[in-house]
């Protein structure tokens, strides 16, 4: 797409909609408009300029239509049947009826916008060269795009841990192992389960991954988030970050940034091109933002099946049935035959007519019906929202898992936790049969009942995708991710009693590890004395760019849970694939660490684990290891193993690296457990590399945000903003919007 909107105000009629629309000197794209109906043309305008294609590829992929609109090979008609099966498109036809009243005439002047621009100047150059002529945006497709976020990024990580603990039972891991490392979830687990779920026929395994060619979706994959109130700070009033941490070798980026202008207000902050609002970002009142809260919202359930039908209670009924028509561009047509129940979707061989008999998997998730529009009028209603109490109401009632943090012009800063939480028999980790009709969720709980922390006496609420979790209410985190990152961040805001801006900026750069500290605490006495020995031992737990010891410390840490759970617990082969083909180790390695911290592993039959420890630290940093004996020139620095290249995503890589479509190598610093959070794994045949996709800061005493993108603007080549955040992001440089 040519790059259409400069940096003079220029003003655009669609209808009853008038607005005016610029970019500000870092190509930020800026609205002005007389009310929220006029914003949002212009947001569709936007979005249309600047990430045309991004929004039409998450459309296609939703629908199932790959094969269809862009080629047919055998992973893009897998993704599209993994859709079509999922039911996405279909979920959001019916929940469209949903959007009424003033949200959607807000949603038709976003169509409006979007859909001038669309028309006026035609689609990208990416249509043309795909040969896909798009059709014009619809409400629906603002539902699939949120839906697809909502399951894609924030919802599909949780039943990837529940698929490995069906895969380790089948595989001979003993239950009482499992029972163990996943303590106290699977305390309930009877071998009269187990035996039925070693007789799962699985259709889809977490090992390897199974969607490919959903890199263009939104992953959440983590976020950091806090606030201090006024009472910490130098203007009295509170400051607000947020850096969420998702997939960054690609371009254009995930988010888009915008700013927005009524007589009254202003907002700013980013969004996702194809949503309307700001899900991360301030107006005058109030600045908010959200990090993934691990909700468990998604359940496997066990039907016995038997020519088409699936045992309820002492009665065999039918499954809800659809069949769908995968076309293929130079192929023939795929029909393919989806199952449902009021658990969910079955996972069968959908190519198949019937599914065969025998115990199948049902995956129900608790957004699955209806789960957009909620989010939709929820960015609709914080527009105009002016305190943190109101805002939580709001947010309370999105079925997507979240941990938002909301701060105000009042001095009030408030942790709300936001997802549809599924009233549940057991604690969600493992699949319960789905013939017992008291193992179905009794409905969902209510949003009072999810977690809210107001106005702590510390002054800090921060989170990390870490544990939320409030007594006296109902269990929503069976596995978050470790506390370092959360506790690192409070680390910091209590060592001030005073705060500002630039505080901020220091935090968000943060490289130190908590994680390391407490195994370092552990190993210091057991490392031999040797050059890279003492490498190791002086290590100051910063995983920056030039760091050795980070590196040695990763090659221990990496043969230590080899050692426990690839030759103990689930198997050298299956442990590779973990490793190398899923976000498995990304997200939960804080099961790994409780295991591999205690004192005790006799139950894995380890009766010394500092004499284990010393053999793997010997084999490393020995006199006989690979860095001793004038050999410590082949150790590289961290910044070596944090390198990739940001590919375009509709190209990724094809074109020469001259051409400008790609950005790179890149190589950063920070790991799993750091505050600047980072790391790279193989994922459905694709090299992934995560980190702080946008950093954002802004204090409740005036009207600026402090931002950076992992990216540009605009994912035009032939645009000066395809890249032109990336070298601030790299140096920590921030704009003032």
């Amino acid at each position: 797409m040519l790059y259409h909107i400069g940096k003079r105000k220029e003003k655009i009629e669609i209808g009853d909609n008038s607005f005016q629309i610029a970019r500000t000197t870092g190509g930020v794209l800026e609205v002005w408009g007389e009310n929220t109906n006029e914003l949002a043309a212009g947001m569709g305008y936007a979005h249309a300029n600047d990430r045309m294609m991004q929004m039409f590829f998450t459309r296609i992929i939703g629908q199932g239509r790959l094969a269809e609109c862009i080629k047919a090979t055998e992973d893009t008609v897998k993704t599209d049947i993994f859709m079509r099966q999922m039911g996405f498109a279909e979920d959001v036809n019916n929940d469209a009826s949903n959007v009424s009243g003033d949200v959607l005439e807000y949603m038709n002047s976003y169509l409006r916008g979007f859909n001038a621009h669309l028309v006026l100047h035609g689609p990208p150059l990416t249509c043309k060269l795909l040969d896909y002529k798009p059709e014009l945006w619809k409400i629906e497709d603002t539902l699939l795009t949120i839906k697809l976020i909502g399951y894609e990024g924030l919802a599909s990580v949780q039943s990837s841990i529940q698929k490995l603990i069906i895969q380790a039972l089948q595989g001979g891991t003993e239950l009482s192992i499992l029972k163990k490392v996943f303590e106290p979830h699977l305390d309930e687990l009877s071998d009269d389960i187990v035996d039925v779920i070693q007789n799962i026929k699985l259709n889809r395994p977490t090992i390897p991954a199974n969607t490919p060619f959903t890199d263009i979706l939104p992953r959440m994959e983590a976020s950091n988030n806090w606030a201090i109130s006024g009472k910490k700070t130098k203007s009295g009033l509170p400051i607000f970050c947020c850096d969420p941490h998702m997939e960054v070798n690609r371009l254009p980026s995930i988010f888009s940034e915008i700013i927005l202008h009524t007589p009254d207000n202003y907002w700013k902050g980013i969004n996702i091109p194809g949503i309307p609002g700001i899900i991360k970002g301030k107006n005058k009142d109030i600045s908010y933002g959200f990090t993934y809260g691990y909700m468990d919202m998604i359940d496997y359930f066990i039907e016995d099946c038997k020519e088409g039908f699936y045992r309820k209670n002492d009665q065999w009924l039918a499954f809800q049935e659809r069949q769908e028509i995968i076309k293929r561009k130079g192929k023939p047509s795929l029909v393919v035959n989806i199952y449902e129940n009021e658990h969910g979707v079955l996972e069968n061989d959908v190519t198949q007519k019937t599914p065969p008999n025998g115990f199948l998997l049902t995956k129900a998730w608790s957004a699955h019906k209806n789960g957009a529009s909620p989010s939709l009028k929820a960015l609709f209603k914080l527009l105009n929202t002016d305190n943190a109490l109101t805002a939580a109401n709001i947010l309370r009632e999105v079925p997507i898992s979240g941990n938002w943090i909301i701060a105000d012009t009042r001095n009030h800063i408030v942790l709300q936790q936001s997802g549809l939480l599924p009233k549940r028999k057991n604690s969600g980790l493992y699949p319960l049969p789905g013939w017992i009709s008291s193992n179905d969720w009794d409905g969902f709980h209510s949003g009072d009942q999810l977690t809210r922390i107001t106005d702590p006496d510390s002054g800090i609420l921060a989170t990390a995708n870490n544990d939320v979790n409030q007594s006296g209410k109902p269990l929503s985190i069976n596995l978050a991710m470790a506390p370092y990152r959360a506790n690192r961040i409070q680390q910091l805001l209590k060592a001030k009693d005073i705060l500002d801006i630039e505080d901020m900026k220091t935090i968000q750069r943060d490289v130190y590890s908590l994680q390391a500290a407490l195994y370092m605490k552990w190993l210091r006495p057991l490392i031999p004395r040797t050059d890279a020995g003492d490498i190791l031992a002086t290590w100051d737990l910063c995983y920056d760019k030039n760091s050795k010891g980070a590196v040695l410390f990763e090659k221990f840490y990496d043969q230590f849970r080899t050692e426990i759970f690839g030759k103990r617990i689930f198997g050298l082969e299956a442990w590779e694939k973990i490793h190398k083909d899923t976000g498995v180790l990304t997200h939960y390695y804080d099961f790994y660490d409780r295991v591999l911290l205690s004192n005790d592993l006799s139950w894995l039959g380890i009766s010394d684990k500092n004499e284990l420890a010393s053999s793997i630290l010997e084999k490393i940093l020995g006199e006989n290891g690979p860095y001793n004996d004038n050999r410590l020139t082949k150790l590289k620095k961290w910044g070596n193993y944090c390198t990739f290249s940001m590919d375009n995503m509709f190209f990724q890589g094809r074109f020469p690296k001259f051409w400008g479509f790609d950005h790179g190598p890149i190589s950063l610093e920070g790991n799993r457990s750091t505050i600047v959070q980072g790391g790279t794994y193989h994922n459905n045949k694709r090299f992934r590399a995560y980190w702080p996709t946008y950093r954002a800061i802004s204090d409740l005493n005036d009207n600026k945000i402090h931002t950076v993108l992992a990216g540009g603007q605009s994912e035009s080549r032939l645009s000066p903003y395809y890249t032109s955040d990336i070298k601030n992001w790299i140096n920590y440089h921030y704009k003032e919007l």
